[in-house]
């Protein structure tokens, strides 16, 4: 039994060295824009004239970080991913209000300005992880800054938060 977890758990790191982490890493950041992309297609390419979501570029520095804690990806090729990604996310995903847009488009301008609570959670996440391997305190201000918006704007007297969607709010879980 602990043969056979062994040796998935070596087929699992084999296949996340050679097949995952070289697409999402390589293929799957746009040097261009210092942006993780959003689709990549069945042929392997970067699709590049797609919506880039706030998510998706935090979950990919969840990623990332995680496959240097793995020993499955470089250290100084994820510090150097992880600094631009972090430095365009927070120069333009992010308003003045310390929240963070839905997405952007390929040209990195604004194409949807909801700021749901979802996509807030994930960015707490990723900036956490790339605080983890940076050290960069401009990551920590961020994330408190969030979390100030969070807890003055969205908050709600008998606890939970609001969902804003338009000029509604919503009341919902996730």
């Amino acid at each position: 039994m602990a043969s056979d977890v062994q040796s998935n758990i070596q087929q699992a790191k084999k296949w996340l060295t050679i097949d995952v982490f070289p697409i999402w890493f390589e293929k799957g950041f746009d040097h261009r824009t210092d942006c993780f992309v959003e689709t990549i297609s069945t042929r392997i390419e970067p699709l590049f004239d797609v919506d880039r979501r706030t998510l998706v570029q935090a979950r990919q520095i969840y990623s990332i970080t995680e496959a240097v804690k793995l020993g499955l990806f470089e250290k100084e090729k994820a510090i150097n991913l992880i600094k631009k990604n972090t430095d365009l996310l927070l120069k333009k995903f992010r308003l003045p209000s310390g929240a963070f847009v839905h997405s952007v488009d390929s040209r990195l301008n604004i194409s949807n300005h909801d700021i749901d609570l979802y996509t807030q959670a994930f960015v707490l996440f990723g900036l956490a992880k790339a605080y983890e391997i940076l050290r960069d305190e401009q990551l920590k201000e961020a994330a408190k800054s969030l979390l100030n918006y969070l807890k003055e704007e969205r908050h709600l007297k008998n606890n939970g938060y609001s969902e804003i969607k338009g000029s509604k709010v919503f009341y919902q879980s996730n």
